[in-house]
């Protein structure tokens, strides 16, 4: 076991796969001083198992530049443990292991090149930077920019820390080779063990001493395997309670392992074919031989093949021969992979996904292709099915990017359904809930116009009604971001949706509320507006004549509203419950006693008060009914009491408008 470090830690598990194993804790997100970007806080709360990266040589190099300049780079494919890395290097300068140290993470939302531009500049703070998600070369320029501003956090006893791909990284390494350490991957024995000791599963634990399961844990440290695979094996050794569920389990890990290794490891030269129609066999697994055929060609163009292989499916004599050598079978005139090795088609693109992370670009693009190609298109169900699943059980943050760069281009409007709901599943898978869920808030955070109505409907789904904060928290940035009429309707849908439902109504009102209490009202503005068909008004005003509670948050958010600058949105609402109250849709006494408290203030902060208040009854409400109708427009400071509010119809002489009944 190795020596414990300090860690961080808070109440929610996140580990990162690499072997630090801690908790953290989302303290708040937004605009924090002068031109600070949107940042995360995580709280260091305890001590816990790190598993050092081997040799510590690049570690060390990295701790060197981060003292001396208050910068340093840690690149590296993802999963290898930059990011933990980079969080125990800004909490390691805490003096007391068991302080609280706040960590930053800036979210930049560049919309060019990469810039410092708007990165904050505070005394004693330490900020991270994760670019891993950044595919494309980052411009030299950038270098010289972040060598500026880590020259001014130090003076100001700040540091920041960067990760990044090495791919993305190959332009700004020249001029930062002295503060860029490539990080190790860690073995996957280590991950395991440590993994299993932090959540103290001793039973676990006790199995990686029998035969079976230290040579399988031996195979995975010889093969490289991917830390984020090693979490997965820990997870699943947890599960194990008989004798009979070890050799199961490891079969089932295993995943046809030696069998991937014989078709997609060799390096023979006239194997190229073979290995590109295995792969497309298995991501079309149980498709047309047609199909596979012509996705095996379109493949090998992605990868820059110059010889395409000719072979078409079922017109040439080596077709059957090549499908032969892979395993695979024809039944119907499909083409089937798994027929004797159930799920091996996932296995074989998770194989390529962990082993081969130099073609993840060339293959995300192929599989783009397959669900729009006329060959290929009708099977987009299964390709979007393939990526779904790799990207859940490897928990891989660029597969779900993969996905959402399908919700936001308008090539995939033919199977946007089919993504939305892959997405709506990661939402709740086992092991990337945590990870789909962060990465929805991103996305919301984006704002992308493309992918508007497919995140309010994933937030107005089973999200919002199995975790309604989760889905709120991701709907108040959508809701900030909407600024196309198609996409202020399909967010006011989603939230108003969660509205109906009985058990979530009066908590979606009290979050609203608090938005508006926090100056941002137009979610409380979205969830009042009466004029649509799925308007919740009268359900509130139900609510409000049986609950006590119920009554005093509807109040509330009136008071806010008649506070509220946007005084033309607020008379509309007025003008539209005043509309279905005069239908009887809304129960007229109890919106009464929910406008009493406004129209009293309205009436009581003026001198003239007494003046009105003396009349008699019939003679007063006639006087209103004049003035209101004589009013061109609400006014300007208080309650939208005007002609938006109360339209009345107007005639030649005011007697007869006087009496006229609204």
């Amino acid at each position: 076991m190795e020596p414990s470090v300090a860690a961080v830690g808070g109440n929610k598990s996140n580990n990162m796969a690499v072997g630090v194993l801690y908790h953290t804790t989302l303290m708040s997100s937004g605009r924090v001083g002068w031109r600070l970007v949107d940042q995360m806080l995580v709280t260091k709360a305890r001590f816990t198992s790190y598993i050092q990266a081997k040799p510590m040589d690049e570690f060390i190099k990295a701790e060197a530049a981060l003292d001396e300049y208050g910068l340093a780079i840690l690149e590296n494919h993802r999963g290898t443990g930059k990011e933990t890395d980079a969080i125990r290097l800004l909490s390691a300068t805490s003096p007391v292991p068991t302080s609280v140290v706040d960590v930053y993470e800036l979210l930049p939302d560049w919309e060019g090149a990469p810039s410092t531009r708007d990165f904050p500049l505070s005394s004693n703070t330490r900020l991270l930077l994760d670019l891993s998600d950044v595919t494309e070369e980052i411009p030299e320029a950038f270098a010289y920019e972040l060598m500026a501003y880590a020259r001014d956090l130090r003076e100001l006893d700040s540091q920041i820390v960067v990760t990044v791909t090495d791919k993305a990284w190959q332009r700004c390494r020249p001029k930062l080779g002295g503060h860029t350490a490539t990080i190790p991957r860690r073995r996957a024995s280590s991950v395991i063990r440590a993994h299993l000791t932090f959540h103290d599963h001793r039973e676990a634990l006790g199995l990686l001493e029998q035969d079976a399961v230290r040579a399988f844990v031996a195979e995975l440290d010889e093969g490289r395997t991917s830390p984020d695979y090693a979490v997965k094996v820990a997870d699943r050794l947890r599960l194990v309670r008989t004798a009979a569920d070890i050799d199961r389990t490891i079969g089932e890990l295993r995943k046809w392992r030696p069998y991937i290794d014989q078709q997609l490891d060799s390096r023979k030269p006239d194997w190229a074919d073979r290995r590109m129609l295995l792969i497309a066999a298995a991501v079309l697994n149980g498709c047309p031989s047609t199909a596979v055929a012509a996705a095996s060609r379109a493949l090998a163009t992605a990868l820059g093949h110059e010889r395409v292989p000719l072979f078409k499916a079922l017109e040439s004599e080596g077709w059957s021969r090549r499908l032969r050598e892979i395993g695979a079978t024809v039944a119907d005139d499909c083409t089937w992979i798994d027929r004797d090795k159930p799920g091996v088609d996932y296995a074989i693109f998770e194989w390529l996904w962990n082993e081969h992370p130099e073609l993840r670009e060339p293959v995300l693009k192929w599989t783009q292709e397959l669900v729009t190609d006329p060959k290929t298109k009708k099977h987009a169900r299964r390709v979007v099915g393939v990526i779904a699943r790799v990207a859940g059980e490897c928990r891989s943050i660029d597969l779900l990017e993969a996905l959402y760069a399908q919700l936001k281009s308008p090539r995939a409007e033919a199977y946007r359904g089919l993504v939305e709901e892959a997405v709506e599943g990661l939402l709740f898978h086992p092991a990337a809930a945590a990870l789909t869920q962060e990465r929805l808030w991103r996305w919301a955070y984006r704002g992308d116009r493309g992918a508007f109505p497919s995140l309010a409907l994933l937030c107005g789904g089973r999200l919002g009604r199995e975790h309604p904060f989760v889905a709120l928290a991701r709907m108040r940035h959508l809701i900030a971001r909407a600024e196309l009429p198609e996409h202020r309707a399909a967010v006011a849908a989603a939230l108003r949706g969660l509205a109906r439902e009985p058990r979530l109504r009066q908590p979606v009102l009290a979050k609203v509320v608090s938005w508006a209490e926090d100056n941002f009202a137009s979610g409380l503005i979205m969830l009042l507006d009466a004029r649509c068909d799925d308007a919740v008004a009268d359900l509130l005003v139900r609510d409000a004549g049986d609950d006590v509670a119920a009554f005093d948050l509807l109040v509330r958010a009136w008071d806010l509203l008649s506070s509220d600058d946007g005084q033309f949105r607020v008379a509309e609402l007025t003008a539209g419950w005043s509309i279905q109250r005069d239908l009887g849709r809304i129960d007229a006494l109890t919106l009464a006693r929910v406008w009493e408290p406004i129209v009293h203030k309205v009436f009581s902060g003026s001198p003239e008060a007494v003046f009105i208040s003396a009349m008699t009854p019939e003679t007063r409400a006639d006087t209103l009914q004049y003035v209101m109708s004589r009013s061109a427009a609400p006014h300007a400071n208080g309650f939208a009491f005007g002609a938006a509010a109360f339209p009345v119809e107007e005639t030649t002489h005011p007697r007869e408008n006087l009496h006229r009944d609204t």
